[in-house]
């Protein structure tokens, strides 16, 4: 069974390598098997050991051979295999696997009888294999038991009386009030280019704070809205209303230098004008309430089971100390480019007063000196004599 799921996993890679190069396996078993594979078994039936998959001269593994030799994998076998590639496969994706997992099973016979499961460099491949194996094997382990903790927490928090929760949202009542909310919106408009607003800057102000009052004295949102909409943009004076209603509102769902204000408001009572970026904001409460807790329970009681949990988890992490080596995990410098090679010094410029102050300041030569050459005469001279040979 073990070697099934090594196997396994190769026809699953084998597969998603062949949809990556374009290529479509042809099914080598007939529609009427793709049909019986697909079928469910009944429950409780014993055909376990029903031949599914039947490969014709190919003997079965370290038994004696038969004649003719024909290897038989079973139903039990078959959904083994086919567990560890995806339990959900589509008959025609199992057809698939059936036929790669008799090709391979053709292929390996064929290999070890050419012995190449004896190879050097079959040895080591397994070996990798091998360890791959154990470590996968174990950080399947740590992850079983981690998660078997997590659920054992759970568990053993996962019942809070109610006597806790009722003691807790009493505790905490403010943070369950609610009002519901309407709100009016005057638009700030800037120029744009050479076209200036229909308001400015202190016009629209001055028309959120008109606004306010005209709210506060009980005149309709809807209304409102509608008017402060036309008199910034005369355009949009033949549209409808944009929506004033806000709906219900609990604590923290508004900017915090709004919401200690509005929620200090009655039903019925309008803020003052709030300035922000984009324009002047009003609000009227229209309703106000403290949520029950009947409303509340099942989001309170899956709050406080986390919270427990979440607290069991941070008591047991700190019951250990972990030191991370950050030379180790630190990303590895970037290479330095290669030193560039020495210029080499430019030659220095000839000095003034002919070219015997020149024989006289030059460097000495960094080869052998070539055979004299005749000097050319200095103005108004002989030439010298040659050297004797």
């Amino acid at each position: 069974m073990r070697m099934i799921r090594i196997l396994a996993v190769l026809i699953a890679m084998s597969s998603v390598a062949a949809a990556q190069g374009g290529t479509q396996q042809t099914s080598k078993i007939s529609p009427g098997a793709e049909k019986k594979q697909a079928a469910p078994a009944a429950k409780g039936s014993a055909d376990g050991n029903q031949a599914v998959i039947t490969i014709e001269n190919l003997c079965p593994a370290r038994q004696p051979k038969p004649t003719p030799c024909r290897t038989v994998i079973t139903k039990d076998d078959f959904e083994g295999l086919i567990s560890v590639i995806g339990a959900n496969l589509p008959p025609a994706r199992r057809v698939q696997v059936a036929n790669r997992y008799a090709e391979m099973l053709t292929f390996a016979d064929q290999a070890q009888k050419a012995g190449l499961d004896k190879t050097p460099e079959f040895q080591e491949e397994m070996e990798q294999q091998r360890r791959q194996l154990r470590e996968e094997t174990r950080l399947r382990r740590l992850q079983s038991l981690a998660l078997a903790y997590d659920r054992h927490l759970r568990a053993k928090y996962g019942k809070v009386p109610d006597a806790e929760v009722e003691k807790y949202y009493n505790e905490n009542k403010a943070a369950y009030e609610e009002v519901t909310l309407k709100r009016v919106y005057v638009r700030r408009v800037r120029a744009q280019g050479d076209k200036k607003p229909a308001l400015d800057e202190a016009a629209t102000k001055a028309l959120a704070e008109k606004i306010r009052e005209r709210a506060a004295a009980g005149e309709d949102l809807d209304k409102l809205q509608q008017e402060a909409t036309a008199a910034v943009t005369p355009e949009a004076a033949k549209m409808p209303a944009a929506p004033t209603s806000m709906g219900a509102r609990r604590r923290g769902a508004l900017p915090p230098d709004q919401e200690a204000q509005i929620f200090n408001l009655s039903a019925g009572q309008v803020s003052p004008v709030f300035e922000e970026l984009p324009g002047f904001f009003i609000y009227k409460v229209e309703s106000k309430r403290v949520v029950p807790l009947e409303e509340l329970k099942t989001q309170l009681v899956r709050q406080l089971e986390e919270q427990k949990v979440k607290d069991a988890i941070e008591h047991t992490l700190g019951l250990v100390k972990t030191t991370i080596d950050e030379n180790y995990f630190k990303p590895p410098e970037p290479a330095k480019a290669p030193a560039a090679a020495p210029t080499p010094p430019a030659a220095p410029p000839a000095p003034a007063g002919g070219e015997k102050g020149a024989a006289k300041e030059a460097p000495p030569p960094a080869t052998p000196p070539s055979p004299p050459q005749q000097a050319t005469p200095p103005p108004g001279g002989a030439a010298p004599s040659a050297p004797p040979k």
